[in-house]
């Protein structure tokens, strides 16, 4: 049996106000083609199918669109967890309808143990293959909070209650078979460790460091990671991985291999795991130098795609001087799009100045990606205040416990 791995699609998302449907057609559109090409027999995706919590009736009908086609598809089977982006119920809502064309959807944590469990069989090398298809769990799914306890035994005993909860799916599954099928675990979480790109939120379950995988069930055959962007082996094992986002999601992501993780089963439990690459539809570039050596840089860039090439550019001079500021928005006005290129982000920044330090440190046109943590930092750092780290490590805590406070 062959089963493919992906995940943190995040349909919707715009890039600085850039809409990226077509990039996630054209992702959707290789992945039918990998599909029947490769003949794979089922698809997991490990949360943050959109990027955010109610999506717009554009955004649903490019999910729903693309899982019409599926049907069609070799895929018999597709199992869907929700991601810490996805509201529970946009996912669930449709959850007994898909049922019926062999989608599984598992939008957030199920009333009883065994709904988070799917079987497949592999009727070629008769053998079970039992999936794990955890959502992302919140805190409140996963224990009882106690009143006066500190953050950080509350970061203990949220960690604690991820690994029981894999571990009492695992031993579910012990128990109902005879002999141990081939196990695959599907998560939301960050594991510790892994390298996180700018574009994850800064709120993840289980402690602002992540998980140990140690903590997780050592029967577990394959980890089907979501959340982090980069597709990426835990503690290089091969059986542990992030599939990564399928588009890049920031231009921290810009020299990225995106991929998806093809998982092969075989005789007597044997798998093996091999990386196909996802196509780009449009190359992705950041430029660093000062306003003359941008301009220069600039002036060489060529697409090789049919879609233009977009750029981030942060041009760093020493002095502060008017000149430069007139300078460089005459020629971000004059050049920002072109036959071969567009310039999505642009940031200008002095080194050393002491009489702009009070000013402005920085002179830039776009926040976006900013940050809800990096802007009320700012704003503390601005403001003088003491005791830092206790109010962000607060506001950690007032997001954790409501992330739809992020969407608003």
């Amino acid at each position: 049996m062959k089963i493919l791995h992906t995940s943190d699609w995040h349909i919707g998302h715009k890039l600085h106000h850039q809409d990226r449907t077509e990039e996630h057609l054209y992702f959707f559109q290789w992945l039918i083609e990998t599909i029947n090409k490769e003949k794979i027999d089922t698809l997991l995706v490990s949360g943050d199918i959109f990027d955010i919590g109610y999506p717009s009736n554009a955004m649903l009908h490019t999910y729903f669109n693309f899982l019409l086609e599926l049907k069609d598809s070799h895929c018999s089977h597709i199992i869907i967890t929700g991601g810490n982006h996805d509201h529970t119920s946009t996912l669930d809502a449709p959850r007994e309808l898909l049922k019926a064309m062999n989608i599984d959807i598992i939008g957030g944590m199920p009333e009883q143990l065994d709904q988070e469990v799917i079987y497949l069989e592999d009727s070629k090398n008769e053998q079970t293959i039992a999936i794990i298809a955890t959502p992302f769990l919140r805190d409140r799914d996963i224990r009882k909070s106690v009143p006066g306890e500190s953050f950080d035994d509350k970061m203990k005993a949220i960690q604690q209650g991820v690994s029981n909860h894999y571990r009492q799916a695992v031993d579910h599954i012990l128990e109902e078979n005879d002999s141990k099928p081939i196990l695959i675990a599907m998560g939301h979480l960050l594991i510790t460790g892994a390298s996180a790109s700018d574009s994850e939120r800064e709120i993840h379950i289980g402690s602002l460091n992540g998980i140990s995988i140690d903590l997780f069930p050592e029967e577990i055959d394959y980890f089907a990671l979501g959340h982090i962007h980069r597709p990426q082996k835990i503690k290089q094992k091969e059986n542990i991985r992030y599939s990564g986002s399928p588009i890049p999601l920031s231009f921290s992501e810009h020299k990225d291999i995106k991929k998806v993780i093809l998982i092969e089963t075989h005789e007597n439990n044997e798998l093996t795991i091999s990386e196909l690459e996802t196509p780009k539809l449009r190359n992705w570039g950041r430029v660093k130098g000062t306003l003359e050596e941008v301009k220069t840089k600039m002036s060489e860039c060529h697409s090789s795609k049919e879609y233009k090439d977009w750029y981030e550019i942060q041009i760093i001079e020493t002095q502060y001087h008017p000149d430069i500021i007139r300078e460089y928005d005459e020629w971000i006005e004059a050049n920002r799009e072109n036959d071969h290129y567009k310039i999505i982000k642009e940031s200008l920044r002095f080194e050393h100045n002491e009489n702009l330090q009070q000013k402005r440190d920085q002179y830039t046109k776009d926040l976006n990606e900013m940050s809800v943590q990096d802007v009320f930092t700012s704003l503390l750092e601005d403001k003088n205040i003491s005791d830092k780290d206790e109010l962000v490590q607060s506001l950690n805590e007032l997001i954790q416990n409501n992330q739809s406070l992020l969407d608003l």
